[in-house]
């Protein structure tokens, strides 16, 4: 992103021609580190756009190209909502199975919604962690999930967030 300058227009899909992509932005904003704020063309749908011509943003360790598969393998069981950037790795080992047998067990979960950000794929360029600059992190715990964590602090029993 540091070659882009305001107002320089991006076009995303296949073609040769304007008229061949399917979406385009203009760029409003320069940030920190590469960053760029874009105000897309309107369009019918902007997130079946970018579902259909994104990629699948692997961990770093992993070095090839994402593939179709990838798009499952590397989404978590209890996504609800779009907006981050990667899928939060530290859940990516709950199954199906493993939930539905913490459920026959009576263990009882809420959930609540982390949008990972940018910073997950920030090399950290500071000798110090207070001198490291992270992106922020959007969640949301819904009302229901919020008394389910105060019922279950309240009786004493864990909470592990």
């Amino acid at each position: 992103g540091r070659k882009l300058t305001v107002g320089e227009r991006i076009f995303f899909g296949d073609g040769e021609i304007e008229a061949d992509h399917r979406l385009a932005a203009e760029i409003i904003a320069r940030g920190d580190f590469g960053e760029r704020t874009l105000r897309f063309d309107a369009v019918p749908d902007l997130f079946a756009g970018i579902e259909q011509l994104g990629h699948v943003p692997l961990p770093p360790y992993i070095n090839r190209e994402d593939a179709p598969a990838d798009r499952e393998r590397y989404q978590t069981v209890y996504a609800r909502r779009a907006g981050a950037v990667a899928a939060p790795t530290a859940g990516l080992h709950f199954t199906p199975e493993i939930l539905a047998e913490l459920d026959r067990r009576g263990v009882q979960r809420t959930f609540v919604t982390l949008h990972v950000g940018l910073g997950t794929f920030a090399p950290v360029k500071s000798d110090t962690l207070e001198g490291h600059a992270m992106h922020v992190e959007a969640y949301t715990i819904s009302p229901e999930a919020a008394a389910a964590l105060t019922a279950a602090k309240r009786q004493g029993r864990t909470c592990n967030i």
